[in-house]
């Protein structure tokens, strides 16, 4: 965000200062635009003198946006290089993170693993419950793409246990999303079922968990319509499609969309399928 880039400028001079949050801001409005390799481009040019680990990280987000994976990776292991020499765990936890991502999305199982223990150590060391839960919730995803299911759940167990105790209710939510997946690929749709709709039931007050919620709806369209239960599928969806409304994405919404169309097909509603379909296009 600016505000911590502001903090990592502090010490600089009032010129390049002016400069660095000028291309930051630029990058924000284009990336809030959708327009995320102009983004990437702004971010870069605020990241140039003094370099800074805020934009070096917005950039990296901006580039998996675009799919350019390699580009996001070198610029989440500078930003993780740049965070330790500056003593910024919190900075190192962030980019790490991502780059886990970004390794599992390349097919790395085993290195977004490997950077994920080390978050995981790294936020024990510092006491930050909130990174630990994260870490966990994504390392048992990765477990998820290597079939590694009984691993998996042991994370999320521990996820949500520690999110419970820390009331940590959004992460709380992402665990129990992430073992309702889990189960379903071992094949326990009753029990996936379960743990699935205990997510929903933990909710925010303000918005802040709609995108996990939606998630779990798309995931829930999914289970319905394995288990035959095409009713419940399209209901599903069309409330993923009224909470993604508040979240303006054209990504969500497009997945959504396309999960209202299987949610037709499976029930033998050909005419709203293709339209459904249509539209995720």
């Amino acid at each position: 965000t600016e505000g911590a880039l502001q903090r990592e400028l502090r010490d600089c001079h009032p010129g390049q200062k002016d400069h660095a949050i000028a291309h930051f801001r630029r990058g924000e409005a284009l990336f809030r635009a959708w327009r995320y390799r102009e983004s990437a481009q702004a971010y870069a040019h605020s990241g140039e003198d003094p370099e800074t680990v805020s934009a070096l990280q917005s950039r990296g987000v901006a580039l998996m946006m675009v799919s350019n994976l390699q580009g996001a990776r070198e610029a989440f292991e500078e930003g993780m290089s740049r965070a330790r020499r500056n003593h910024s765990a919190e900075w190192e936890l962030v980019c790490g993170i991502d780059l886990s991502q970004v390794w599992s999305d390349l097919g790395k199982g085993e290195c977004a693993k490997g950077v994920l223990r080390g978050v995981l150590d790294l936020a024990r060391c510092l006491g930050d419950h909130s990174f630990e839960v994260v870490a966990l919730t994504r390392l048992a995803f990765a477990c998820f793409v290597q079939a590694s299911y009984e691993e998996g759940m042991a994370y999320c167990d521990s996820a949500i246990r520690l999110a419970q105790h820390s009331d940590e209710r959004i992460a709380q939510a992402d665990a129990l999303f992430a073992k309702g997946v889990l189960t379903m690929a071992k094949g326990d749709l009753a029990t996936a079922e379960e743990t699935l709709r205990s997510g929903i039931a933990v909710r925010t007050p303000d918005d802040r968990s709609s995108y996990t919620q939606t998630r779990i709806l798309v995931q829930l369209t999914s289970l319905y319509t394995l288990m035959g239960r095409a009713d419940e599928a399209i209901a599903a969806s069309e409330n993923a499609l009224r909470l993604c409304a508040k979240q303006a994405h054209p990504q969500v919404k497009a997945r959504c969309v396309q999960s209202l169309a299987l949610a037709h097909h499976s029930a033998g509603h050909r005419d709203a399928a293709r339209s459904h379909s249509s539209q995720s296009l």
